[in-house]
């Protein structure tokens, strides 16, 4: 086993870890999210709930990580980190088993184009970056035949093909959850 510096404590590694994996569900969570059709606040809410649910019965486990015996900030370490975890869990599911089978071809309107520019970061030193060139990002938001409206990014080919009010055509399935999620587009 290697040993750590001084300066880092396997405890402050640890919280490190823990952090890094919460933000990386989180992230996982928003992707699955793009091309799920269901607003978030009912999924966030419910992954919530749980997550309090569970902090009243698996605070103790965090004491060691956050030297604290009260039970506040341990019970507030296990929710957070339990919900991001479920709502990632909910996302996941419903759209990695979606019954692709049975797919159906939707027809969405096209209700506004636009684009943004963003910047690639260069690194200029060892440990020092700066902003780098630009880029575009070309997006388009789309109306399903259930009212909703979801922003989804295509090339700059399809983009300045399509118009405002056209339509096109998108691969819906159903979720294992129930949930219908884009399969192609």
């Amino acid at each position: 086993m290697f040993r750590l510096k001084e300066k880092m404590s396997r405890r402050a590694v640890a919280s490190l870890i823990i952090a890094a994996v919460v933000v990386l569900l989180g992230v996982i969570t928003y992707a699955f999210y793009q091309v799920t059709l269901v607003d978030l606040p009912g999924p966030a809410a419910g992954g919530a709930a749980l997550g309090m649910l569970s902090s009243f019965v698996l605070w103790k486990p965090w004491r060691r990580l956050t030297r604290s015996r009260r039970w506040l900030p341990n019970a507030a370490c296990q929710a957070v980190s339990c919900s991001v975890a479920l709502v990632c869990l909910f996302f996941f599911c419903n759209y990695v088993f979606a019954d692709r089978e049975n797919t159906r071809e939707e027809k969405v309107a096209i209700v506004e184009k636009h684009t943004s520019t963003r910047h690639r970061s260069r690194r200029v030193g060892r440990a020092r970056y700066i902003q780098g060139e630009a880029y575009t990002v070309y997006d388009i938001d789309v109306r399903f035949s259930s009212g909703f409206v979801r922003e989804m990014q295509v090339s700059v080919g399809d983009y300045s093909r399509y118009r405002v009010g056209d339509s096109i055509r998108l691969s819906v399935a159903r979720g294992w959850l129930g949930m219908p999620v884009i399969i192609h587009h």
